[in-house]
């Protein structure tokens, strides 16, 4: 492997959580209430568009300019007041001696905010990728893709770091390996995942500690 390209929310950061917490929140003064863990599990790894397209599939909800900038408001307080990376995701990224890069499906400002903001300083210098610098978010490979040829990678010799269906299901489309990083919280052997997810050549990895073997293993870490 050349490189290695982490997504961000749920793999670099811990703000998922945040996320639905402030959209719950949010929602709830618009008369619409959805528990905050409905919308971490379903909104997983999606991009705003998407969540808002899920809200309106789902709920009959229509989202407007004040939902939209209400809503930021309210996820940049708890960000800023609550944000912590995930536990051993500064010591892998660290140890990663290969070029790498970030692309997420979130919104860029946020993201390079919430990079910096949990200590990762310059460590991707300019290689943040999201979803507003390609016409199709994850699931389509366009943000891996790239990644990899900004980063002057052939994407087949790319590892990615994942921890979403749907981010896994873009790695693998632009033919790169991944690591799905599950936090316990996927059934690996549930039906309803699709072909990607079961795909063998898909690790599936609980801790940052089993996704750092599996970069060492792919020459990545030592």
């Amino acid at each position: 492997m050349k490189a290695v390209i982490f997504d961000c929310d749920g793999v670099l950061v811990n703000s998922e959580p945040l996320y639905a917490q402030a959209f719950s929140n949010t929602l709830r003064e618009y008369n619409c209430l959805i528990d905050a863990e409905v919308l971490r599990v379903s909104l997983r790894g999606k991009s705003m568009s998407d969540c808002y397209e899920w809200l309106k599939a789902n709920y009959e909800f229509n989202v407007t300019d004040a939902f939209a900038e209400a809503l930021l408001l309210a996820t940049q307080k708890l960000l800023t007041t609550h944000l912590q990376p995930v536990e051993g995701a500064k010591e892998v990224v660290k140890a990663v001696s290969l070029p790498k890069a970030v692309a997420s499906n979130g919104l860029n400002a946020t993201v390079c905010e919430n990079i910096k903001r949990c200590g990762f300083g310059d460590a991707f210098g300019e290689h943040i990728y999201t979803a507003d610098k390609v016409l199709s978010p994850k699931p389509a490979p366009d943000l891996y893709k790239l990644a990899a040829q900004k980063l002057g990678v052939k994407a087949s010799l790319c590892c990615v770091v994942e921890d979403s269906p749907l981010g896994v299901q873009a790695a693998r489309a632009a033919g790169m390996k991944v690591c799905f990083l599950t936090h316990g919280e996927f059934d690996i052997g549930n039906a309803s995942f699709s072909n990607s997810i079961n795909d063998p050549s898909v690790a599936i990895a609980l801790t940052m500690r089993d996704v750092e073997q599996w970069l060492t293993l792919h020459g990545a870490i030592g």
